[in-house]
Order: C-alpha cells, then structure tokens, then sequence
C-alpha cells in the first residue's frame, strides 16, 4: 500500500501553500481540544466495538470453559475465518501450538508471554504456519485477548489437539 501510494503522489505536481500555513498549524497543537483518537468509554470494561456482541461488562460474559483457568467466547463465523474472546486467568497457558493459517491477536486485559515475546494491552501478535508457541498468561489482572484466525490451530499433543476441534480451534 505504501508503495502504491508512493507511486500516486510521484504523478501530482506541487501546489502552492500560503507561507503562513505550518505556523498556523504549530499554533494550534496546544489548543484544547477533545482526543478524537479514543473513543469516549461509557460505564464497563468491554470496549465499544464489541459491546453488540458481549455487552459492557467481560464480568458478564458468558465464557465457555476450555481447560483449567482458560475459557472463550466465539464472536463470529465467517467461511473459515473465526474471531472469539479468550480468557486466562494468572499462570493458565494454552496448549504447544501452530497454526494453518494466520492468527491475530489483540490484548485487551492483562498481559500474556511466548517465544515471540510479552504482549500487554493494545498489543497485536501476529502469527503464521511457522510459529510453534505456548502463550502464557501473567501474573496480574485475568487476560482476555481477541483472537481472530483463518484456519484452524495444529496442536503439538493429542488431547489438546481433541479439544481444540471440540470447541472450533
């Protein structure tokens, strides 16, 4: 995209700006205005994109058990691409997998750690067919991420792998 982009700016020809237009600018930068960038949070802990599928509260949800300190929350089925809510309580770790496809995950609560790394809240793992991992959930608040894949997880064991097609992983 950025080359592509790259690509239409070369073709446009420079247009002329007033000279005090950056100093106009620069003035305003601390001029009070709202934060746009973040949305305004009403009572509850669920972000608002996904209060239409959960509600306000992650207190509340409705969280299907999956082994001890782990459970979920399927949001959405489209064709093979799935996105559901993952919970972790402190210590819980999720079974030595990879995957067929790619996985995201955001963190919303709480922290986790991997191979790759540690991941808090508002961090983004991406991973792929080549990345075998067993995400750890950290001491601290419970953590719940959203995870959205497009195929199904391969788990390195027999009884997780048994597991995750029960529950659609």
């Amino acid at each position: 995209m950025e080359a592509a982009g790259g690509a239409m700016l070369s073709d446009v020809k420079p247009a002329a700006i007033n000279a005090r237009a950056l100093q106009a600018v620069l003035s305003r930068l601390d001029d009070n205005v709202p934060d746009l960038a973040r949305p305004r949070q009403t009572s509850g802990d669920v972000p608002l994109a996904l209060r239409a599928y959960i509600g306000n509260e992650f207190s509340k949800v409705r969280w299907v058990a999956v082994a001890p300190g782990l459970a979920h929350r399927p949001l959405l089925t489209r064709g093979g691409t799935r996105a559901r809510l993952i919970r972790a309580r402190p210590g819980a770790a999720v079974s030595t997998h990879s995957h067929r496809g790619e996985e995201w995950t955001l963190v919303l609560t709480g922290s986790y750690h991997d191979e790759t790394g540690i991941y808090r809240p508002g961090d983004v793992q991406s991973t792929t067919p080549d990345i075998f991992h067993r995400p750890v959930a950290d001491d601290g608040p419970v953590c719940i991420n959203l995870a959205v894949t497009d195929a199904p997880l391969v788990f390195k064991d027999l009884l997780p792998s048994i597991i995750g097609r029960i529950f659609g992983f």
